[in-house]
């Protein structure tokens, strides 16, 4: 009964592991393009898009190059950046606990402190520890979100469906501030 559980504790993590990895490789993949034969068009479309592709590096370089905040993010690009931000700390999360609770050798590289405070064996002490390497990995994960947002927000956006979901969740998340801020001026 116990091999059962672990395994499928192990089949959720799985999961839930596939699921994120395939959530950044589509963050990463832009709209479809349909292919054409080779001719005298299409090479100068080809010579535009990479034309286009120097000025949008640009474009980005000198976006990376300001400072960029989470809320300057949401701001742009909204929900789908959100999500994408989400899962890939739930992502950074799950496999710095998986790296810590399946090769205890590692905790052997810690500082005396951190050994004793993680105590090894205790799943307490792995999240502990896995939830600081974490938030440690905040500014990969903050540069990887930068990156990923854009596309993120434009191939969501094309849904109708979408759209209309994140206007209701937006609405709602603005009308509980609101109300939230109105009782705490009013005491």
């Amino acid at each position: 009964m116990v091999v059962f559980f672990r395994r499928t504790r192990r089949l959720r993590l799985g999961v839930v592991l596939l699921c994120a990895f395939l959530v950044c490789e589509i963050a990463f993949l832009g709209p479809s393009r349909p292919s054409k034969s080779p001719d005298a068009s299409s090479t100068r479309v080809v010579s535009k898009t990479v034309e286009m592709s120097d000025i949008s590096t640009a474009r980005v370089e000198s976006q990376i190059e300001e400072h960029v905040s989470i809320p300057e993010i949401l701001n742009r690009y909204g929900l789908p950046a959100l999500v994408f931000h989400f899962v890939v700390w739930i992502t950074t999360l799950t496999a710095c606990y998986l790296v810590l609770s399946l090769n205890t050798a590692l905790l052997q590289m810690l500082p005396e402190e951190i050994q004793q405070r993680v105590s090894a064996g205790s799943t307490l002490g792995y999240a502990a520890a896995a939830l600081a390497a974490a938030e440690i990995l905040g500014p990969v994960r903050l540069a990887l979100t930068v990156a990923a947002a854009p596309t993120a927000s434009r191939v969501a956006r094309q849904y109708e469906w979408f759209c209309r979901m994140e206007e209701a969740i937006v609405g709602f998340i603005q009308d509980f501030a609101t109300k939230v801020s109105q009782v705490f001026a009013k005491a």
